[in-house]
């Protein structure tokens, strides 16, 4: 009896020690993960890097050397430990003077700062750490890998870069660096009233982006896109699917006191869908079209005056109100359309203009909804197409941006943004029935 007692006790007793070590074991396991959820939760995402900059900061300052602080001003990725709540914005804006305005996940804001505002949020309780915005983290990891659909892109020589500047940079000024390290300006994009300034440059290789990105002013850079047109439709296989029966328009919805924002390639104004035979002038008061965009002078495009007819179109002599309407009007006939050139886009090659310029203009037109049959096929990446489709939609609560991509691959950009509607899928009548791929995937 003494000896199983005595067997017992030691095994309790081997036991209880090897308690302080599982203890031990498990804090030091649960305290790892918890690193590991912190780390993951600060962490700076940007197209090219992902790392904490307080955990990581050392071995990225190895990399890339921080001179900012020998600088009036420098850019900066700021982090804070956490959601900036209005309070801290309240300092952060008025006190240090911050814009705010240049949101980077997780809780980290680029800024442009002086050595005595870094200084100065170092001191908040809510800062948590921060790092030199390098020229490294400004290229897009994809630039001279994109391939190409068209002949007229095919036959390019060299890449054509997007060169994004900060709102607040000389985009003429840094037109002439870009110039004097050797390469070619195609255009300039200076829309200081939207707060943005972009240019198109040709270089030899993916490696001359480098050299553009250590200009301090310029915020990114990607390679040019390539828009391609998209568009099929019906108008009675969206309402009903039955041969010829529209039931909206039964229902007298066929679009009267709305605008449509179309942007595609330029309509023509003779066409009996859009034509005003008492006065074609383009005005507020035209039968079809209240607004015309077409900076590039670009004559009539089959593609933009089709879509436009999807969109809107209304045979003048054979009207949506009349006794015996045209068939083929468009889905809203009783729309208006403020048009914008597809070619004057600076995701063009040679175009100018932003995207969020023409959605403007658009709006400022009475347009609330925003159509768009066209897409970028070089890439499906997030590019100033989608940021600027984007910013609008965050500015302008009440529109809509509808993209209408193509019937295959992956969804690409301006259809990537995060707050637009994307329609696609059905082929075009007789085959409606026989859906097509879509969108394969995200």
């Amino acid at each position: 009896m003494r000896t199983q007692v005595k067997k017992r006790f030691y095994k309790i007793l081997k036991v209880s020690r090897l308690l302080p070590i599982l203890i031990g074991l498990l804090l030091s396991l649960s305290s790892a993960v918890t690193n590991a959820q912190d780390s993951s939760r600060f962490k700076i995402l940007l197209r090219n890097y992902r790392f904490d900059p307080k955990t990581e900061k050392m071995s990225l300052s190895n990399k890339y050397p921080d001179t900012s602080m020998q600088e009036a001003e420098s850019f900066r990725l700021i982090q804070f430990n956490g959601p900036v709540t209005r309070a801290q914005n309240k300092i952060l804006k008025e006190k240090l003077g911050f814009s705010l305005d240049q949101y980077v996940p997780h809780h980290t804001f680029l800024e442009k700062v002086s050595p005595e505002q870094l200084n100065e949020v170092r001191k908040l309780d809510f800062y948590r750490a921060d790092i030199v915005y390098e020229p490294a983290f400004k290229l897009d990891p994809d630039i001279g890998k994109h391939q190409f659909v068209t002949d007229q892109r095919k036959t390019q020589t060299g890449i054509l870069l997007t060169v994004v500047a900060f709102p607040d940079a000389s985009i003429n000024q840094i037109a002439q660096q870009v110039k004097a390290l050797g390469f070619t300006v195609l255009s300039i994009t200076n829309e200081p009233q939207l707060k943005i300034k972009r240019l198109q440059a040709r270089v030899n290789n993916a490696a001359d982006a480098g050299a553009i990105a250590a200009i301090p002013a310029v915020l990114y850079i990607e390679e040019l896109s390539e828009v391609t047109l998209n568009n099929n439709i019906t108008q009675w296989v969206m309402q009903s699917n039955v041969n010829n029966s529209r039931p909206l328009w039964d229902h007298g919805l066929q679009g009267q006191g709305q605008i449509i924002g179309h942007i595609d390639g330029p309509i023509d104004m003779n066409h009996c869908f859009f034509i005003d035979n008492t006065n074609n002038t383009i005005r507020p008061d035209h039968r079809k079209v209240v607004g015309f965009r077409n900076a590039s002078g670009n004559p009539a495009n089959d593609h933009g005056t089709f879509s436009g007819g999807n969109a809107a179109g209304e045979d003048v002599n054979n009207d949506a109100l009349s006794a015996a309407p045209n068939g083929n009007n468009g889905n809203a006939p009783r729309a208006r359309i403020s048009h914008g050139n597809l070619g004057d886009l600076d995701l063009n090659a040679g175009g100018g203009i932003s995207f969020y310029n023409y959605l403007s203009q658009a709006a400022a037109d009475g347009a609330f909804i925003h159509t768009n049959s066209w897409d970028p096929k070089n890439t499906n990446n997030y590019t100033q197409v989608s940021a600027d489709a984007d910013r609008f939609t965050w500015e302008n609560e009440d529109h809509l941006i509808i993209f209408g991509p193509d019937n295959a691959g992956p969804i690409r950009p301006g259809s990537n943004a995060k707050n637009v509607l994307v329609v696609n899928a059905t082929l075009q009548n007789p085959n409606q029935g026989t859906y097509s791929s879509g969108i394969t995937n995200f």
